[in-house]
């Protein structure tokens, strides 16, 4: 037929920037370890707290920081929940819209 072969050249219909892994896992151990041991030394003061206001017969007030601690971790984990493990929307729509400045919401707009 007459053609040759003249070379090859590769066509992209859309790219994406992949992210480099170096330190990505140190990074996540700095991170997992610093907030274990917030979240550690939080516990910890309630529970000390707590037991201090027992010992002085202030039940309301053991219950009160009680309460505040599940208050605090109930937030913390439902607002991680929902960034982390958004199941209500994939991650290129939450990026997308993380891009198209609206930042306080995961769901697609329509």
């Amino acid at each position: 037929m007459g053609f040759e072969r003249a070379g090859h050249r590769w066509v992209s219909a859309w790219r994406i920037a992949v992210p480099s892994s170096d330190g990505a896992l140190a990074k996540l151990a700095v991170l997992g370890g610093g907030y274990m041991l917030v979240d550690g030394f939080d516990w910890m003061t309630t529970v000390q707290g707590a037991a201090e206001e027992v010992a002085t017969g202030r039940w309301n007030g053991a219950a009160a920081l009680l309460l505040a601690y599940l208050a605090r971790h109930v937030l913390a984990y439902w607002q991680m929940g929902r960034l982390l493990v958004s199941w209500d929307t994939s991650p290129f729509e939450y990026v997308a819209n993380l891009e198209a400045g609206e930042k306080g919401s995961n769901r697609p707009t329509e």
